[in-house]
């Protein structure tokens, strides 16, 4: 179908993610998980209230009981998922993805998260088969119902966060998303000082693009931090589940930076830390360190997740800005991390800026590149290209081809969700890294 991720389904509604297919996906997920007790939420985007409607009654009619709980953010969702028991469960989102478009993110029994290696295939196949339309309907239908689970998540937020909350000045960006209103209620139950941007719905016609890691989305938390003299700023993306720190000087941490400091405000000798292949050798070496065991995950939230729960981890952090809590089941929680952070800024009494400083002067290291190539064959087949001529370095084939030396090491991978090869470099020196982007620049391009 196309629209069937590595990690969840998404495309644009209603051309490719309709009513039809959300019915169609809610009766194939009880047939293949025998799920008995199903949870929807939903985003607040055109279209997510009639696929959430479609899909409890594709969920009813094959005999599974269905509860709606309405507006929340992708981690509230998980949370609810777990914590009350419920066999299956579909958040419908797109994720960061723009105006237009649509989608689901779902879970199985217990902490299982589906992507599409650990469920989304069966139920494509099913759907594509044909096989679904000649199954019965369930005899007996299943029952509907409500539920609001936001005050007690506010409270196990509050409740989870480490360290004094008040006494710095947080700057907070909303997006017009999912993680605002929730975001208001914690912090103000918190006793946060802070200034809040686009804490409001409006999906339809954000202020600025859903995506955090975007210099744009992170333009207007910027500027307020230089104009008020906030002590830390973050963005949310569109379903809350990525979160960017901002520092007192208005730069951006990558995740990675940002779990370095909370590992060492949270994490204890022997825990275990997940991270992707794209966290940078700062991070790796302050966590060795401090005696705690990192284990290295795929890029991809459903894999890190995975990872979190199959090692009952401490922590764990994507580059991108995905922020994995043992608190919260092992899934995202990046309203936790905001809360956290701003107790260890009360803990250290520094600067964020200068908190961070050692790790951004140990290794420097590139934004992602990105190149379109035409064809996954084509993508492989620079990976191998690369691989060859780079063979006298450390190699790994996590996620494409990481290459490692003693002062350089660097990724080039296919995207999960995109048309496009990514390269990620880091080096001691500006040198280095200059010569390692020209020389795979040139395979790539050829």
């Amino acid at each position: 179908m196309g629209i069937f991720k590595a990690y969840d389904v998404r495309g644009k509604y209603p051309e490719e993610v309709n009513e039809k297919l959300a019915y169609n996906i809610g009766r194939a997920m009880v047939i293949l998980l025998k799920a008995k007790n199903f949870l929807v939420c939903q985003d607040a985007r055109e279209g997510s209230k009639e696929l959430s409607d479609a899909l409890i009654k594709g969920v009813i009619d094959q005999g599974a009981n269905a509860t709606y709980a309405g507006l929340v953010t992708t981690p509230m969702f998980y949370y609810f998922k777990y914590k009350k028991g419920f066999d299956a469960g579909v958040m419908v989102t797109a994720s960061h993805l723009p105006t237009g478009y649509n989608g689901f993110k779902a879970m199985k029994v217990g902490r299982e998260f589906m992507g599409l290696d650990s469920g989304f295939r069966e139920v494509e196949e099913l759907l594509e088969s044909g096989e679904l339309e000649k199954t019965l309907l369930a005899e007996q239908k299943g029952t509907v119902a409500e539920d609001n689970y936001e005050e007690e998540y506010v409270d196990f937020i509050i409740n989870s966060a480490v360290g004094e909350l008040k006494g710095k000045k947080i700057v907070v960006d909303g997006s017009n998303a999912m993680a605002g209103p929730i975001g208001k209620k914690i912090l103000d139950k918190a006793g946060v000082d802070y200034v809040g941007l686009n804490m409001d719905y409006n999906l339809e016609n954000p202020s600025h693009g859903l995506n955090p890691l975007k210099a744009e989305a992170q333009q207007q938390v910027k500027d307020k931090i230089m104009e008020i003299g906030a002590d830390l700023g973050a963005v949310f993306d569109a379903d809350g589940d990525r979160i960017i720190l901002v520092d007192d000087k208005g730069n951006d941490l990558p995740g990675d930076y940002a779990v370095t400091l909370l590992a060492k405000f949270l994490a204890k000798p022997g825990d275990k830390i997940v991270h992707d292949l794209l966290c940078g050798r700062a991070f790796r070496e302050t966590v060795d360190s401090m005696g705690c065991e990192r284990v290295e995950s795929r890029v991809g939230h459903v894999f890190m997740k995975h990872a979190m729960v199959k090692n009952d981890a401490r922590l764990g952090a994507e580059a991108s800005g995905h922020m994995f809590f043992q608190e919260a089941g092992g899934a995202e929680s990046t309203i936790l991390c905001l809360l956290d952070m701003i107790g260890y800024l009360n803990q250290e009494q520094k600067p964020l800026s200068e908190l961070v400083k050692p790790l951004k002067e140990a290794w420097i290291k590139t934004d992602e590149l990105n190149y379109e190539l035409e064809s996954n064959e084509l993508k492989d087949q620079k990976i191998e290209e690369v691989a060859k001529a780079f063979n006298d370095g450390d190699q790994s084939r996590l996620d494409g081809i990481t290459v490692d030396y003693p002062d350089y090491w660097f990724n080039v991978r296919k995207s999960n969700t995109e048309p496009i090869l990514r390269f990620r470099v880091e080096g001691k020196t500006q040198n280095q890294l200059d010569e390692t982007i020209s020389k795979v620049e040139a395979i790539i391009k050829s």
